[in-house]
C-alpha cells in the first residue's frame, strides 16, 4: 500500500508523515511528483531519496518558463508584422535610390551639355 494520498482540489500529493509535494505546471507540460517518486522508488532508491530528488527536481523547475503554442503563434504573427514593416521601408529605400540615381543622371546630362555648349562657343 502507497503512503502517498493526492488531493486533486488542492493539487497536491500528501504522505502520512504529512510533507507536501505539489503538482505543478509548466506552462502545458505538467510533473507528475507522485509519478516521479514511485518511479524513483521502484527503480531501488529510498523513499526518503526519491522525494528529496522530487523536491529538487520541482523546485530546480518551478521557475522555467516555456513557451506555449499560442506564444509561438503570438510571436510568429509579431514576425510577420515586422517583416511586413521592413518590406514597406525597402520599398520606400528603394524608390529614394532611384530618384536620387536619376536626379544624379540628369544633373551630370545637364552639367556635361553645359560644358559643351561653353566648349564649342
Amino acid at each position: 500500500m502507497t503512503n502517498w494520498a493526492y488531493d486533486s482540489e488542492k493539487e497536491i500529493i500528501i504522505d502520512r508523515t504529512d510533507r507536501f509535494h505539489y503538482c505543478f505546471s509548466m506552462a502545458t507540460i505538467t510533473f507528475d511528483t507522485l509519478k516521479f517518486v514511485t518511479h524513483l522508488k521502484e527503480s531501488g532508491l529510498a523513499e526518503k531519496q526519491a522525494v528529496a530528488i522530487t523536491e529538487a527536481f520541482r523546485e530546480a523547475h518551478s521557475d522555467a518558463e516555456v513557451a506555449t503554442r499560442r506564444d509561438v503563434e503570438e510571436l510568429r504573427l509579431e514576425m510577420k508584422a515586422i517583416e511586413a514593416r521592413h518590406e514597406v521601408k525597402l520599398a520606400e529605400t528603394k524608390s529614394e535610390l532611384i530618384r536620387w540615381v536619376v536626379g544624379a543622371g540628369f544633373f551630370q546630362t545637364a552639367l556635361i551639355t553645359a560644358l559643351l555648349l561653353k566648349l564649342i562657343k
